[in-house]
């Protein structure tokens, strides 16, 4: 997954929800900041995904070793 992209979306939705602020149009900057709170768990999520795929392959790919 390019989990990437959406935690770059996110970042810059935050300098749109500042602005919006800033002018005032508070509906348009709730409207804004539920889709960067959206865009930031689908980051977080990739990310996960991405980690425990990662330690599954480094699991697979060690032998097996006696416990003591």
């Amino acid at each position: 997954m390019h989990w990437h992209i959406y935690l770059v979306v996110a970042v810059g939705m935050v300098f749109v929800v500042i602005l919006k602020l800033a002018a005032g149009l508070w509906a348009g900057a709730g409207l804004s900041l539920l889709l960067l709170a959206f865009m930031a768990l689908a980051a977080w999520n990739g990310r996960e995904e991405e980690r425990k795929a990662r330690a599954a392959e480094a699991e697979a790919g060690k032998p097996d070793v006696p416990q003591e």
